[in-house]
């Protein structure tokens, strides 16, 4: 069931230069006051040629690090431009993470959370995998990357 909140024209407009390549290498949203999904921040494209091992310490630095640090663990919403490697070469795909820790111990941010997922998701179509990361294993690098080798 969808929550009816909407998500803004800014968190939409971010996606699109994350796709582009251009200014975006993440994108952070989360909902604020119950009424809208909103850009909490994004951060600076990498080199589309870097590699894997540089990612994975971009994503560390930027994304990973910055959500398990939040002490009001708060969900969030979060895309980024995973690269990686395939027996066909070198991938890059944007993936979107549903961040609702197990930490979060108010009940109706969770639900909220969850049932405006959906809403996210329509609005990203272009996100290769959508992903539920409750716990910093699941939020992991490594994690994201097993999603892309699961049918």
């Amino acid at each position: 069931m969808s929550s009816g909140i909407p998500v803004s024209s800014n968190c939409v407009d971010a996606f699109t230069a994350l796709k582009a390549g251009k200014s975006h290498g993440y994108v952070i949203m989360s909902i604020h006051d119950n009424k809208s999904v909103e850009l909490d921040e994004s951060g600076q494209s990498t080199d589309k040629n870097c590699s894997q091992a540089d990612n994975e310490k971009y994503y560390n630095e930027n994304v990973y690090e910055k959500l398990m640090a939040d002490e009001q663990k708060d969900p969030k919403y979060v895309l980024f431009d995973v690269r990686r490697q395939t027996k066909d070469g070198d991938r890059t795909d944007i993936v979107l993470i549903n961040w609702c820790p197990d930490e979060c111990t108010d009940s109706k941010k969770k639900m909220t959370q969850s049932s405006t997922f959906n809403n996210v998701k329509l609005k990203m179509t272009e996100a290769k995998k959508a992903i539920q990361a409750n716990d910093a294993d699941e939020l992991s690098y490594k994690s994201i990357l097993e999603e892309f080798h699961k049918k």
